[in-house]
């Protein structure tokens, strides 16, 4: 169980540290993503299908889940990881380990996607349902959301996971068959991490135009407006009652002494 944990979190720290170069460009907007995303699609048809997704599959077993998504639609790690290749004296994962753990690390979100229709029963994806409701998002949103910040985020993530010690320790441990299963896995899960992860980079650069720049910019100019008032209201009483009481006891003091 070690060892596929170990697999498995690398696997998602490669998609995680790809995507933190994004976050580090979203300006520092602290709130959840899930308040983020609800606000990027109000009003929108995802906002009527997300949260009955979410309260179907949040009422499901894992193993419900895993045989309705990921795992039965693409058919991967059925009849594979049954000691083929050298498993490098059992410190790598078998593939089957490997895919069932992902599939449980999965099955909510995947759950999720086939509920709203993003996906089909065979964990293949809709495009067209995709595109069309992306189609009815903000502009600012559409705009973010690119294949080629996708395909970026991937890329490095490809990078980060290839340079790490367990990638090279396990290279031989697996068939060419598995390999390929392994790096369609690997493509899937960090495809849908890059694009949850864009999603909410544009999802901020929004929320930030649309609503908290127009107010800080009215709570600016109502501070400004209000400091300008009250200093020159200030320097005004100031200046005339100092000025008339100090010339008006001073002479008269002089000419009573004289």
């Amino acid at each position: 169980v070690h060892k596929m944990k170990v697999f498995i979190t690398l696997l998602l720290a490669s998609a995680t540290m790809a995507m933190k170069d994004m976050e580090k460009e979203d300006g520092g907007i602290c709130l959840d993503s899930d308040i983020l995303g609800a606000v990027c699609v109000a009003e929108t048809p995802l906002a009527e299908k997300l949260p009955a997704a979410i309260e179907t599959c949040m009422g499901q077993t894992g193993a419900t889940m895993r045989q309705a998504t990921v795992g039965k639609g693409k058919g991967k790690g059925k009849g594979k990881g049954k000691g083929k290749g050298n498993n490098n004296g059992n410190a790598c994962p078998s593939i089957d380990e490997i895919m069932a753990m992902v599939e449980e690390e999965f099955a909510d979100d995947m759950c999720v996607l086939q509920e709203i229709g993003w996906i089909d029963a065979e964990g293949n994806d809709n495009n067209a349902t995709i595109s069309e409701d992306m189609a009815t998002l903000p502009n600012e949103v559409q705009a973010g959301v690119t294949q080629e910040k996708i395909d970026q985020c991937v890329a490095d993530a490809a990078a980060k996971w290839a340079e790490d010690p367990m990638a090279e320790q396990c290279a031989d441990a697996y068939t060419d068959e598995e390999k390929q299963t392994m790096e369609e896995m690997f493509s899937h899960v960090v495809n849908y991490k890059c694009f949850t992860a864009t999603f909410d980079a544009a999802c901020k650069d929004f929320v930030r135009s649309a609503y908290i720049e127009p107010i800080v910019a009215s709570l600016g100019n109502g501070n400004s407006n209000g400091n300008s008032n009250g200093n020159s209201n200030g320097k005004g009483k100031g200046k005339g009652k100092g000025k008339g009481k100090g010339k008006g006891k001073g002479k008269g003091k002089g000419k009573v002494n004289a």
